[in-house]
């Protein structure tokens, strides 16, 4: 099943799947794994919130994230930076992305991505706190569907990430339910959301485009990252 194939991809919960890895199919339910993970870090939240204080319970926050997706996309950022930032030709930097060392500009992506997730949790008013919570991750698992639907793969000798590029424009349709989720709560936090969430994803996918004509896996995996946390730091803004 590829909502199973989905889920067992993205987290690391123990779920078995008879579908391939190589089927495009789960890209289509990467929205509503992301909307499990917000539900699951807004149960880690809540539970964490009687035992320990503020900055203690938000790295909590941060560490879930991490743990949940065993630093899948933590990966992808550090390699993209590494790439992408290195001033290299595109195929310098698509070697550099294959390379497994990680560079001093993907250690500062690393640590700048936690500190400001952190930030962002720890400002975070309470009242809106779990709305932000549990959309973040799912907002940024809606950016890999637009990035897999909308740019070309990157590399000619293909990938994993290849397969998924061929899902086809039809799995937009999935990213609507966590879209429409934050206007049956609040429609101004709903319209601010996506705002930053539509200029994050097309500044990055045109960066990527400009600089490697496409998307790779690591790319969308840092655009995951960086997506979720820059709608956490909008939480700071209610």
């Amino acid at each position: 099943m590829n909502f199973l194939a989905a889920l067992a991809f993205l987290t690391i919960l123990p779920v078995r799947s008879s579908a391939r890895w190589e089927d495009n199919g789960k890209v289509l339910y990467f929205p509503i794994v992301g909307l499990i993970i917000g539900g699951l870090l807004c149960g880690v939240d809540y539970a964490a919130s009687f035992v320990f204080g503020s900055e203690i319970r938000s790295l909590i926050d941060v560490f879930f994230l991490a743990l949940i997706t065993r630093g899948l996309h933590l990966d992808g950022l550090a390699d993209t930076a590494d790439g992408l930032l290195s001033h290299r030709s595109r195929e310098e930097s698509l070697l550099i992305m294959r390379d497994s060392r990680i560079g001093t500009m993907g250690v500062l992506a690393l640590l700048f991505c936690i500190l400001f997730k952190w930030g962002g949790i720890l400002c975070m008013p309470e009242g809106n706190r779990w709305l932000f919570l549990l959309l973040a991750p799912a907002f940024a698992r809606c950016s890999l569907v637009i990035g897999l639907a909308l740019m070309p793969y990157a590399r000619a000798e293909g990938g994993l990430a290849k397969h998924m590029t061929e899902a086809g424009k039809g799995a937009l349709c999935f990213v609507l339910i966590p879209a429409i989720l934050p206007f049956l709560i609040d429609w101004k936090i709903a319209v601010v959301m996506h705002l930053v969430f539509a200029l994050c994803v097309a500044i990055l996918l045109w960066y990527y485009k400009k600089k490697i004509h496409g998307v790779t896996g690591d790319t969308l995996g840092g655009m995951c990252e960086i997506v979720e946390c820059i709608i956490l730091m909008t939480g700071c803004l209610f």
